[in-house]
């Protein structure tokens, strides 16, 4: 189910960092994490009809991030353990939650948006690259010298992410291929600052991939 899974994102999700599947040779266990929607009454709900738009939005972001909170709480009980897991967020796909849920007899309207497989390490993974510190936390207000510009983030989604997700280096300082993985970009990712002018952009449409870089050119294929 899963490798069909990984599969489709091969062939409809082109240029995506996909992992190959082969792990799940090695999978100890599977733990599904269950969206069930009938707890979103329990959040809080609009008494007038202008207000019902905002708390609806809200109550799908408590939701997922409810759900988020348990599947990284799951994980950090793996590795305390010794041991070791994969958010396969495949599971919140129509297609593999109608096939998880005739396997498993759960009702099809609940989603797995998380199916975490729980394996013995194979190698060291308990490093990965990081974003600075320094660029990640304000203090006293939102510092916009930290602000990443929007080319920025399509410059790390269209060419760098898949070359710095399964790095074994948290800093690219690390990485011998910096000066050349990062181009112009050098200093917004690995120095202090990203921003270093202070200017922060108008609001731009991120819900699709907006550049075709070094690492993305197959979605076009």
């Amino acid at each position: 189910m899963f490798l069909r899974q990984a599969q489709r994102l091969v062939d409809h999700a082109k240029g995506f960092p996909a992992v190959k599947k082969t792990y799940l040779a090695n999978t100890a266990a599977i733990i599904l994490v269950l969206g069930d929607p009938r707890w979103k009454v329990c959040f809080p709900q609009a008494t007038t009809r202008e207000w019902d738009p905002e708390y609806r939005a809200n109550n799908e972001a408590i939701f997922l991030c409810s759900l988020g909170a348990a599947i990284q709480n799951i994980q950090l009980g793996v590795a305390a353990e010794g041991l070791t897991s994969a958010w396969l967020s495949g599971g919140g796909e129509d297609l593999t939650n109608r096939e998880l849920a005739e396997v498993l007899g759960y009702p099809i309207w609940m989603k797995a948006y998380g199916t975490i497989p729980i394996g013995y390490p194979a190698v060291d993974q308990d490093r990965r690259y990081r974003r600075p510190l320094e660029q990640l936390a304000h203090w006293n207000g939102y510092q916009p010298r930290q602000y990443r510009r929007h080319a920025q983030v399509d410059f790390y989604e269209s060419t760098l992410r898949p070359f710095a997700m399964y790095r074994g280096d948290e800093s690219v300082d690390s990485w011998p291929d910096r000066d050349e993985m990062l181009g112009e970009w050098k200093e917004a990712f690995a120095g202090d600052l990203a921003n270093p002018d202070g200017v922060l952009e108008q609001e731009a449409d991120f819900s699709v991939p907006r550049v075709i870089g070094q690492a993305t050119k197959r979605r076009n294929s």
